[in-house]
Order: structure tokens, then sequence, then C-alpha cells
């Protein structure tokens, strides 16, 4: 009788080991690359309260504005077309979680959110909701800043890290 209860007891543990190493892996943060992504790449983000997949899908460098944004002359300006995509939970989506890097200007937010809506010549504004699970918007995000290359980040006030993606 001891051998048995010997044989339960163990395999109970081993049981619960490997539960506990089963959950502890499926609910680990994303940990955001050290490398800037590509162009194109979906970037898996985490939150305590939803988890979502966010791509850039493409970013110009322009010399014109966006409908009644005018630039100043020889200025260009980058136009940035992302995707959200809720996996689970709530996700707050706002054009002012992305944040251009540039080289020769330093960090600033996206113009979208403050200049309203971008115009047919730019792409439609990405739109400023929290989403369920299974949403998914689409938008355009754009920095009045020199677009010569650089990185533009995601995070928001929510993720403990960010995403970014390199540019130019």
């Amino acid at each position: 009788m001891p051998r048995r209860l010997m044989v339960i007891v163990s395999t109970a543990v081993v049981v619960l080991l490997a539960g506990a190493a089963a959950y502890a892996v499926a609910n680990r943060p994303e940990a955001p690359p050290d490398a800037p992504l590509a162009l194109g790449t979906t970037a898996a983000v985490r939150t305590n309260t939803g988890f979502a997949r966010v791509t850039l899908r493409a970013a110009t460098a322009r010399r014109t504005g966006c409908d009644h944004v005018r630039p100043a002359p020889a200025k260009v300006y980058l136009v940035a077309d992302v995707s959200v995509e809720v996996v689970m939970g709530a996700w707050p989506v706002s054009a002012d979680d992305f944040m251009y890097d540039g080289p020769r200007d330093g960090a600033s937010h996206s113009m979208s959110a403050a200049v309203g809506p971008l115009g047919e010549d730019c792409g439609s504004s990405l739109p400023n909701r929290t989403l369920a699970t299974g949403d998914k918007v689409s938008g355009t995000v754009f920095f009045g800043r020199d677009a010569r290359g650089g990185e533009i980040y995601y995070s928001t006030h929510e993720m403990r890290g960010g995403v970014s993606w390199r540019v130019g």
C-alpha cells in the first residue's frame, strides 16, 4: 500500500508541475524585440486587460501635407498605414499612441489626433476608441517631422514596453 500511495503522490506532483509550466508559458508577457521590426511585420502586444496584433503596413515620406495640413516648403512628412486587431480583452486605440523618432529632429507623437480628419489624399484617420475581442481597425497616422529614416514606436499607457518599426 505505501508503494501505491507513493506512485499516486508522484503522479500528482508531476501533473501539477506540468500544469504550472504550461500556465507560465501561455501567460508570459510578450517581450518587444530589441531591434525594430520591418514594415509589414505584425507585433503581438499585451497588457493586463488585453492582447492585440498591431501591424505597420507602410510608411511613405511626402513633401505635401494631408488636405488641410499644408507643410512648410522643403519639409518631408511621414504618413503611415496601421492596423490593430484585438485577440483578447479590451484594447484602446489612438493615433497618439504612435510616435516617430527621427535622426535629424528627435521624437514626436502623431499629429493625426490634433489635425482632425486627414482627408482622401492621406487615407482615413485611425479611430480613437476602445475595441473589444475580435474587432479590427485600420487607418493612417501622420507625422509632421523630417521623415528620412528613423523609427515609429507604438505603446499604450497600459503596456509594459513598446514595439517599433524601422522606416526610411
